[in-house]
């Protein structure tokens, strides 16, 4: 067995913070919160409002973008074209942007002052410290990894099948619904 070298013994050691960072609070919430505790916790109105909020802004999130981001993924998936890993890396841009820095942009971009986010407000849309900007937010960081699972997802499925499906009647839409997202769901 070879020794582990002094960068290798850093390096673990360093991911083991981190693993902790992670795996720490659920741990305590999991082993150490009282049922009684929890019940306690439940029951305050600032909690409940925060796990309402939470649900309704990611719920709202995840459906803008299966309608927007699954689409782009199909095109992604079955379109060849100039400019092609350009669109991709724009895509996956959020990933590699810090949250502090992807905040300061959306509120460039969506905030009272901006172009877009004016003309948005006077139709009575805010996002600044609104519901709207919660979900802008979560959409911005989380469509790379809805997008490139997608895509990656229709790319694993045999075009040839959807062309057997659409040979024996099928219109383009249904052979999508019934062959291609069906295989798609799985991967």
């Amino acid at each position: 067995m070879r020794r582990m070298q002094w960068s290798s013994l850093l390096t673990a050691g360093l991911g083991a913070i981190l693993v902790l960072f992670i795996v720490g609070p659920l741990l305590r919430l999991l082993f150490k919160a009282s049922p009684a505790g929890l019940m306690a916790a439940f029951q305050d109105p600032e909690l409940g409002q925060s796990i309402a909020l939470t649900l309704l802004t990611a719920t709202t999130a995840t459906a803008i973008g299966v309608i927007l981001g699954v689409p782009l993924a199909y095109f992604l998936a079955r379109t060849r074209f100039p400019g092609r890993r350009l669109l991709q890396g724009i895509i996956d841009l959020p990933v590699v942007v810090p949250h502090p820095v992807a905040g300061i942009a959306l509120v460039l971009f969506l905030g009272r002052r901006s172009p877009l986010g004016g003309a948005l407000a006077e139709l009575g849309l805010e996002f600044v410290s609104h519901v709207p900007g919660i979900v802008a937010a979560m959409l911005f960081v989380s469509a790379p990894i809805l997008v490139s699972g997608a895509r990656e997802a229709f790319a694993a499925v045999d075009p040839h099948l959807e062309r057997v499906a659409r040979s024996l009647g099928d219109r383009p839409w249904t052979a999508f619904r019934r062959v291609t997202l069906p295989l798609a769901g799985r991967g």
